[in-house]
């Protein structure tokens, strides 16, 4: 798969053919929704148990998300470990970090307004092929680490979480170490 890396160019090329896989360019980054209260989903329906209002806060999530993403970049998305997950994709050269920033504040917006439950989003780096993608979804789980320190409709980037990933070393600023202790 394309999230552990496993996928060989052939492998990309054979299935890109058969699913109707058609990116539009070179730049790609991960994106992880991930519901931190699944109770607040559809919470005056007390038939709903944890797991089912999970699931269904995920099918929210990814429908609008998905439909919110797909005006402005290529998308692909999936269900991993209960968060939306999502592989994005341009051409364009700059300001792919801000299209996506604005898709997840007006996805927001709608589950806010319409939903009232709240996720924190987790953003990777960008990356220039494919083959990163599996780079790209490994940022987000170590930045998703990083979600004590931020509220509910947090966005989390992996350039702004003062990860040092490949050392598996953290640094936090003062303020932040303060928050731990």
């Amino acid at each position: 798969s394309l999230l552990n890396g496993s996928v060989k160019n052939d492998e990309w090329e054979k299935s890109k053919a058969e699913l109707g896989i058609a990116p539009i360019g070179n730049k790609y980054a991960v994106i992880l929704c991930k519901i931190e209260e699944p109770d607040n989903v559809f919470k005056e329906e007390e038939e709903l148990n944890a797991r089912k209002r999970l699931s269904l806060g995920n099918f929210i999530v990814d429908s609008i998300f998905s439909e919110v993403l797909q005006s402005s970049v290529y998308v692909m998305s999936t269900i991993v470990d209960n968060m939306s997950v999502y592989i994005v994709n341009t051409d364009r050269e700059n300001g792919f970090e801000g299209v996506i920033e604005l898709c997840i504040k007006e996805t927001q917006k709608i589950i806010r307004e319409y939903f009232d439950f709240s996720f924190i989003t987790v953003v990777s780096g960008v990356h220039d092929t494919y083959a990163n993608i599996c780079e790209a979804y490994d940022e987000c789980l170590a930045a998703l680490e990083h979600k004590i320190f931020y509220k509910d409709w947090a966005i989390i980037k992996y350039s702004d979480a003062n990860i040092q990933h490949e050392n598996i070393y953290y640094y936090y600023p003062v303020e932040k170490e303060r928050l731990l202790v």
